[in-house]
């Protein structure tokens, strides 16, 4: 069975078994063409061999922008709107595996996108849970009063081995899990500050 795009990254590793051995073959190589007498040829040969499958290993990998496609394309087929003033979007670092990428950007294999209808007496607020290992999405929908209350928590996640990374959550009685958000610009954090305040 092929994988998906989300699972060939979260699966992938920085070196594999592929790669390693093309180094160590060019690195021989190198040896071979520098110290081997009459080796020149054929340790520049397979050298070049070498470079050329490891590049062409290493561009076969799945890169952050894929994934970022993927969240774009399955967003418009569920015609989510994650631009809207009232959403707010979050890859949900509790849910492994979670992959740094060449960006900095930490992207875990659940992409969140949460939309806030408030009006007076009460908050409508319809989640988004993008899988991107399976490709689907769950819809979540919740009808707050004043009776509830809504909280804004920090979490300190272990993302891997050597790495811990704050996340923020909204919390209720009332949610089936918590919320993740991103407080990355002023209007996310404005918009969570009023959902807070509001109930």
């Amino acid at each position: 069975m092929k994988k998906s795009i989300g699972e060939k990254y979260f699966n992938q590793k920085d070196l594999n078994i592929f790669d390693i051995i093309c180094i160590a073959v060019m690195a021989v190589s190198v040896l071979v063409a520098t110290f081997v007498w009459g080796g020149g040829p054929t340790g520049i040969t397979l050298l070049g061999i070498s470079a050329l499958l490891f590049i062409i290993s290493r561009s076969t990998r799945v890169k952050d922008s894929e994934i970022d496609d993927l969240i774009k394309k399955l967003s418009e087929q569920s015609e989510i709107d994650a631009s809207s003033k009232n959403a707010i979007s979050a890859f949900d670092l509790k849910k492994l595996p979670v992959v740094k990428g060449k960006d900095g950007t930490y992207r875990s294999s659940i992409y969140v996108v949460s939309f806030f209808d408030i009006s007076d007496d009460r908050l409508k607020l319809t989640v988004y849970s993008i899988d991107l290992i399976s490709a689907e999405v769950r819809k979540n929908e919740y009808n707050l009063t004043g009776e509830y209350r809504i909280e804004l928590a920090e979490e300190n996640i272990k993302v891997n081995k050597n790495t811990n990374k704050k996340a923020n959550y909204l919390v209720s009685d009332c949610f089936e899990r918590a919320i993740p958000v991103m407080l990355d610009d002023i209007d996310s954090s404005k918009l969570i500050e009023k959902i807070c305040k509001k109930l």
